[in-house]
């Protein structure tokens, strides 16, 4: 459980865009102690630094306990879109869509995972099934 006193650093270092400083500081958080906040604000983090495989990891470790949050959503929906699995960017981003209404984020990034699938099938990308299917085995 993050102390007020660094949640505001960690706040404040992400307005900076110090994003590994913030993995730092709750790397060294003894993981017993990391909870769904300090989860997720690990995987914003990671994901702003472009470490998506991470970011979806420590995700999945919060599953449960963060399936109505829609800042969750949104942080796997992002990881997965910028990993270029659109698919499961879309399934994501529109439930994070649907939990936040007032969030102007997620409608974007929806639009833009769309418009990728939409090219994708265009320009001769594999089958839906075999990409859903390389997928899964990833």
């Amino acid at each position: 459980m993050l102390t007020e006193e660094l949640r505001e650093m960690l706040l404040q270092w992400h307005e900076e865009n110090k994003h590994r400083r913030i993995v730092a500081a709750i790397w060294a958080i003894p993981e017993a102690q990391r909870d769904s906040e300090t989860v997720g604000l690990l995987a914003r983090a990671l994901n702003n630094d472009r470490r998506y495989a991470e970011a979806v990891e420590q995700l999945e470790r919060i599953r449960e306990e963060s399936i109505g949050d829609a800042c969750w959503h949104f942080r796997m929906g992002y990881a997965r879109f910028h990993q270029r699995k659109y698919r499961q960017a879309l399934e994501y981003l529109t439930r994070a869509a649907q939990l936040d209404p007032d969030d102007p984020d997620a409608p974007e990034l929806i639009a833009q995972a769309k418009l990728m699938l939409k090219n994708d099938i265009k320009f001769g990308a594999p089958a839906p099934e075999q990409t859903r299917a390389q997928e899964e085995m990833l």
